[in-house]
Parts: structure tokens; C-alpha cells; sequence
């Protein structure tokens, strides 16, 4: 009888064993539509302004922006958009190149209240916005090398862009009425590793532009 109870002891712990472990299976069980990611940075923004000159920065510095920071980690996460050959390409990469499909990803992840420009040609032009914020954004996003540091990505990014500053109108008018053209610009990154080869990491940066049309009263 003692024995029985020994016994049945032994098979009561034995279960309760089992039960934890699939409790904590079930509980760490990654999503497989997300990769392996290292948090959203936090000097990205430091780092791309201290890579512009003074005269750069009249004509804009890079600011942080949460919508675009949840917009590019949902993307850079998702397996399906921020796909192992892409990360695994990037791993080479060291200089900016614009990932067409995943801007179009970030972008319809972002406020649908923003009104875009895709072509850079048209956005940069002296026209006012259409909308009646007066606002109009342009974003890219790059996919670079996870050799490179955070500041390195940083300023590669800065100096992309800003061989284009130049060309950004400073003035429109539209029906008679004159406008001061004004930019700021956001910037987000993060760092991202292949799931199918944890070796192979990159990161994938964000740049939305914005301009602003401000109609000047007295002109």
C-alpha cells in the first residue's frame, strides 16, 4: 500500500514536470513572421546631425519620429517584408540604396493623413502642397551593412542626403500668392539579423523628409 502511494507520488511530479514545460514552450515560442532584432537605436538622430555641416543644417537637421520608428520596426520585423535575402544582401552593402518595396511598406504603415511624393525629382520642385496642411513628405529606406556601427550608418545616411539639399526650392508662388518652402527631416534605424543565418545582420534605415509651405503675409 505504501508502495502504491510511493508510486503514485511519483507520477503526480512527473506530470506536473511535463505541464510546466510545455507551459514554458508554448510561452517562448518566437513568432516566425518576426525576426531577431536589436531595439530600435537611440543616437541615430545625434549622430546624423553631428555629421552635417552648419551650412547643412540651414536647411534642415534630423529629428526622431515615434510613428516612423513603430512604422519601421513592424516592417524590418516582418519576415515577409524585411525577408532573409534582403538582410543577407545588405550584409555587403555600405552605401545608401533605396529598397523601393520596403518605403512602400513603411509609408502605408505611416498616418494616412501624410500626403507623399515617391518621385524625389517632383518633391524637391518650387510647387506649394496640395493639401491644406501645406506639407508634403518624402521617405526612402536602405537596407546597409550590420558591420557597419550605428555612427557610420549614421553619417552614411547624412551624406546621402545631403548632396541633394542644394536642390530643395526655398520659394514658391501659387495664384499670385508667395510662399516660404521650409524642410525638417526624421530618421530611424535598426538593426536586424537574417533568421535564417544569425551571422548576417543589417540595418534598416528610414528618412522621411518634409516639406512645408508657410505663405508669406507681407511679401
Amino acid at each position: 500500500m505504501k508502495l502504491k502511494k510511493i508510486a503514485s507520488l511519483a507520477l503526480a511530479g512527473i506530470m506536473a514536470v511535463s505541464m510546466l514545460a510545455g507551459c514554458k514552450d508554448g510561452t517562448n515560442q518566437e513568432d516566425p513572421s518576426s525576426s531577431s532584432q536589436v531595439p530600435t537605436t537611440t543616437n541615430v538622430v545625434t549622430y546624423a546631425n553631428d555629421a552635417l555641416t552648419d551650412a547643412q543644417k540651414n536647411v534642415y537637421t534630423f529629428h526622431d519620429n515615434s510613428a516612423l520608428n513603430q512604422a519601421l520596426q513592424a516592417v524590418a520585423t516582418d519576415k515577409n517584408k524585411c525577408t532573409a535575402t534582403k538582410i543577407e544582401n545588405a550584409y555587403t552593402v555600405y552605401n545608401w540604396d533605396n529598397d523601393s518595396d520596403l518605403r512602400a511598406d513603411v509609408k502605408g504603415k505611416l498616418d494616412g493623413g501624410l500626403t507623399f511624393k515617391d518621385d524625389y525629382g517632383t518633391f524637391d520642385d518650387g510647387s506649394v502642397p496640395a493639401n491644406n496642411g501645406k506639407t508634403l513628405n518624402y521617405i526612402e529606406v536602405s537596407l546597409l551593412s550590420g558591420e557597419l556601427s550605428e555612427k557610420a550608418v549614421a553619417e552614411a545616411t547624412a551624406t546621402y542626403f545631403a548632396k541633394y539639399m542644394g536642390q530643395l526650392a526655398d520659394a514658391a508662388t501659387e495664384n499670385g500668392v508667395k510662399y516660404a518652402l521650409s524642410y525638417s527631416a526624421d530618421i530611424s534605424a535598426i538593426k536586424v539579423e537574417s533568421p535564417q543565418n544569425s551571422a548576417k545582420t543589417a540595418w534598416v534605415v528610414a528618412v522621411m523628409i518634409t516639406k512645408t509651405a508657410t505663405q508669406q503675409v507681407n511679401a
